[in-house]
């Protein structure tokens, strides 16, 4: 056989490979969506889990609650004065706990908080002047969280006498309320506020003070500080974390008083509704998260007490635990796997007087891609690392016994066997290093085609 006639099987053999490997490509995606959709029943278990658990809470109060009126011809508009306190130093001790749902878990949060600081002398003369009807018997000082359904218990003292707590609607969302007398808002006082709450992944709190302070605690080890600012300290170990915030009236973001919507209240003093314009018509409903910071100019702001745009510090709950997310990245790399090994193979070939079948090729292929699927099922079971060893054992003991058996050259087998080695463990190392992910790949590659060049 003459050399162009060589050159021209090698071509045509490397060309058959190249079709195999690029058909394998099917199967890969075909596993990368099977990926997709464990993902989303595991978000579906979740979602369940937390759902009858308790939603992320966003916390803020205590606040002080004073209803208000204004006759407007035949109809009378209500509003809510919300009172910031002067200061507030409030902790959050949080215990982290695991929930199961089929074969699928999710942390979730077990938390007390504990608020201590005082409010100024409120001016009830001027508030009188300002409005028609000022319904000092129903103010209330208030504590509200997103997510009534978490609260297990509460206590409250005012200048240092416990009043009885009723749950209401006070334009903050559902809150803990106890009666404040017409003493202390015009004198002003110290408040004392204890709960134990349940919340799903988050824990937020709004520093509405004048001077707040904020101090986090918890038992998971990995928060995300996802909150408008980051904690001013902050200690995170393998036993928890603990960090603090500091705010003040400048950088909370909003007024010490906010009017807050409201069109009607109730014999228990609970407003109702939401805050009509005189500008609208009679059939207008605003969205229900409006408040306004002042009645003179009947200006709204369109701010989310328990949304986005007021500032709020706190952490989510990270879960490194959840194998998806580093599944899915494995499947990416599938048809490099099948690129570098038949062509690692095809190297041998031209070195050793063996030749694979494009049968053996495609039972090399399809072991390589069902390592993809054994990695996923086991780390549902087993977490990632240890699935992640488990599988590429077995697909590097079944790989290097298939090659030794169908070329009965020792050479080949070794070399597949540092091949396998090499590839599961670079991508694992690729994994863990997620920041420098790309770069070591790219010199991985780059090393390859050093060699194959070679």
């Amino acid at each position: 056989m003459n050399i162009e006639e060589q050159h021209k099987q090698i071509t045509i053999r490397f060309a058959i490979v190249a079709a195999l490997a690029v058909a394998l490509i099917i199967p890969t995606v075909l596993i990368d969506v099977l990926v997709s959709d464990r993902w989303t029943f595991y978000r579906q278990a979740v979602y369940e889990i937390k759902n009858t658990w308790s939603a992320d809470q966003v916390l803020i109060g205590p606040t002080i609650i004073i209803p208000v009126a204004d006759d407007e011809g035949d109809e009378r508009r209500f509003q809510r004065v919300a009172f910031m306190p002067k200061n507030l130093d409030l902790h959050v001790d949080a215990s982290h706990q695991f929930r199961s749902r089929n074969i699928f878990t999710t942390p979730v949060l077990e938390f007390s908080v504990s608020a201590e600081g005082s409010f100024a002398a409120i001016d009830l003369d001027e508030l009188m002047e300002r409005h028609e009807h000022v319904f000092i018997e129903h103010a209330v000082v208030s504590f509200a969280v997103s997510d009534v359904r978490g609260f297990q218990d509460g206590r409250m003292l005012v200048n240092n006498q416990t009043v009885n707590l009723s749950p209401m609607d006070t334009g903050f969302g559902k809150s803990l309320n106890g009666s404040a007398t017409e003493a202390m808002l015009r004198d002003g006082g110290n408040f004392d506020f204890t709960a134990t709450l349940r919340a799903s992944g988050s824990i937020r709190v709004v520093p509405h003070a004048d001077q707040s302070l904020i101090r986090i605690t918890s038992s998971w080890p990995h928060p995300k500080f996802d909150g408008d600012t980051l904690p001013t300290s902050r200690v995170v170990t393998e036993s928890g974390f603990e960090a603090s915030w500091t705010g003040n009236l400048i950088n909370r973001g909003f007024n010490q008083k906010l009017y807050l919507p409201g069109t009607g209240i109730t014999y228990q003093g609970e407003m109702v509704g939401g805050w009509r314009s005189p500008d609208q018509p009679p059939d207008y409903i605003p969205a229900s998260g409006f408040y306004m910071t002042g009645s003179s100019d009947h200006s709204i702001r369109r701010q989310d007490p328990f949304g986005e745009n007021l500032p709020q510090v706190g952490f989510t709950v990270y879960d490194p635990v959840t194998p998806y997310r580093k599944v899915s990245r494995t499947v990416k790399y599938g048809i490099l796997f099948v690129i570098l090994t038949f062509g690692a193979i095809l190297c041998m070939e031209l070195v050793t007087p063996v030749q694979f079948h494009y049968v053996q090729y495609l039972v090399i292929g399809t072991a390589l891609v069902i390592f993809f699927l054994t990695l996923l099922s086991i780390s549902e079971h087993t977490g990632f690392g240890l699935a992640y060893f488990i599988a590429a054992t077995i697909m590097t003991l079944m790989l290097s016994a298939y090659s030794h058996f169908s070329s009965r050259n020792r050479l080949i087998t070794a070399a597949m066997i540092s091949l396998l080695l090499l590839l599961y463990g670079v991508l694992y190392l690729i994994l863990q290093l997620e920041n420098y992910a790309l770069l070591v790949g790219t010199g991985l590659l780059l090393l390859l085609l050093g060699v194959l060049m070679w």
